[in-house]
């Protein structure tokens, strides 16, 4: 999705950043990404319509085109938010953002206003230096070179997205009669956001069957398409897949089992005494194959990592200690505790992050919410506001992103001398002092301990 002030493509220059970009990433990516670029030019009359929210929902990454109009426009600050708070599975993807800004014009209140939009986000300058800066026209050498280089930031991204998705292998080669069938096939997985592998066309030719283990090995899930004739290369895929314990599905067009060859017969009848045996399909037409397959496969789905997962019972437990870190008082208090947890208990705890956009910020306290496995609050001289607000965060977390994967322990660390206004169905505990740091904590940590049970 790229954002864009519409102002800046009165000369067409985004539309021609936008094509250039996107032949620059099919190069990179070996496949032509889709891009979607607003042509309705918005203006104050009109709303933030339900197409972009769409588009934005879909997007796998967001280029913004920065400029002093953009950061006058209410549309470009919407298309953000929404991105920040929709985005599949966050805004991050391993140690990377799915936001890059292309900076057309910089700020007129100088070069350090662009860095405030989104701090984290890579930029790169697409205008002369100050001054009196002027953008890089389409075709110029140094708009190349930045475009080769947001584009490799582009594919890094895809990328990074492709790897954590579930991966399905679709046997090659197929007799010629099915190849129309093999390409829906791939086409439609891959628009149900599954990986297909492999993402190389293979062929008895330049490769042996073993070449291909490594990518069998890595499926969740093998498909394999068959004639009426035996194919040594295909049927080795299918050896190899049963051999490592590989859920496989066999195809054969309707009308096929009239007239296979033996050697087909022999394979499929010693493949059904294998332990998983694979799923044959003789009578399926090639219209309800799309469906079966996808069906198979999202069985066989893994998380990704911005959805909740189960927590898990063993292995150091990870702790959400969460408090106010613009209160001196309570951010030392935290960190401190932090610390003793780590060095005595071995767990993992997480603080609160700091110092950076507030949207990031918020998108970094939700990501923690949903994957970490107990939440202690420490609310020490914080201000109330501050705790019903992120008490609000950890209700929504527990309807939302964790009602098949309850927190393994919660509790409120609270130096209120008066706690009725605590939630009653939460564990209350009083503030750690030093030396003794851990000494009232032990009914939040026990159920954290390597074996323990869940609970608050």
């Amino acid at each position: 999705f790229i954002s864009y002030s519409w102002g800046d493509n009165k000369s067409g220059w985004v539309a021609q950043f936008e094509t250039a970009l996107k032949e620059r990433v099919h190069v990179l990516l070996g496949r032509e990404p889709r891009f979607w670029l607003d042509t309705n030019n918005l203006t104050g009359d009109q709303v933030f319509t339900d197409e972009i929210k769409r588009s934005l929902g879909k997007s796998a990454a967001m280029v913004l085109v920065v400029s002093p109009g953009y950061f006058n426009s209410n549309y470009c600050r919407d298309e953000r938010e929404h991105f920040f708070h929709h985005a599949e599975d966050g805004i991050r993807i391993g140690n990377r953002l799915k936001l890059m800004k292309a900076i057309k014009l910089p700020h007129p209140a100088g070069l350090e206003r662009n860095l405030e939009i989104i701090k984290d986000a890579f930029g790169f300058a697409f205008h002369t230096d100050p001054p009196e800066p002027s953008e890089y026209s389409p075709g110029e050498r140094n708009f190349s070179e930045r475009i080769d280089k947001l584009a490799r930031g582009v594919k890094g991204v895809l990328e990074e997205i492709s790897n954590q998705k579930t991966l399905i292998y679709v046997a090659e080669p197929v007799p010629a009669e099915l190849a129309a069938v093999w390409t829906r096939l791939r086409a439609e997985l891959e628009r149900k956001g599954f990986r297909v592998l492999p993402e190389y066309r293979v062929d008895e030719t330049f490769f042996k069957p073993d070449m291909l283990a490594p990518e069998i090995q890595r499926a969740a899930l093998t498909i394999h398409l068959w004639g009426p004739k035996r194919s040594d290369f295909a049927a080795r895929q299918l050896e190899i897949a049963l051999d490592t314990g590989k859920p496989s599905l066999i195809w054969l067009p309707p009308g096929s089992e009239k007239k296979p060859e033996p050697q087909v017969e022999e394979l499929l009848s010693a493949a059904v005494t294998r332990d998983p045996h694979p799923v044959i399909l003789r009578t399926v037409p090639d219209w309800q194959l799309e469906t079966i397959v996808v069906e198979e496969a999202r069985k066989r789905a893994t998380p990704t990592g911005g959805r909740a997962q189960a927590a898990a019972t063993t292995g150091p437990a990870n702790i959400y200690l969460i408090c106010d870190r613009t209160d001196a008082a309570d951010a030392t208090g935290a960190a401190d505790l932090a610390r003793e947890i780590e060095a005595v208990e071995g767990m993992k705890v997480h603080l609160p992050e700091s110092g950076r956009d507030p949207a990031i910020l918020d998108e970094a306290h939700q990501k923690r919410l949903a994957e970490c496995d107990a939440v202690l609050f420490y609310w020490g001289h914080a201000r109330q506001q501050w705790f019903l607000e992120n008490y609000g965060d950890f209700v929504r977390a527990q309807r939302r992103q964790r009602a098949g994967a309850p927190y393994r322990s919660v509790a409120i660390l609270s130096g209120a001398a008066d706690t009725s206004l605590l939630p009653k169905d939460l564990l209350v505990l009083g503030l750690p002092e030093p030396p003794h740091w851990l000494a009232g904590l032990e009914p939040f940590l026990a159920p954290l301990r390597r074996g323990g049970g869940g609970g608050t």
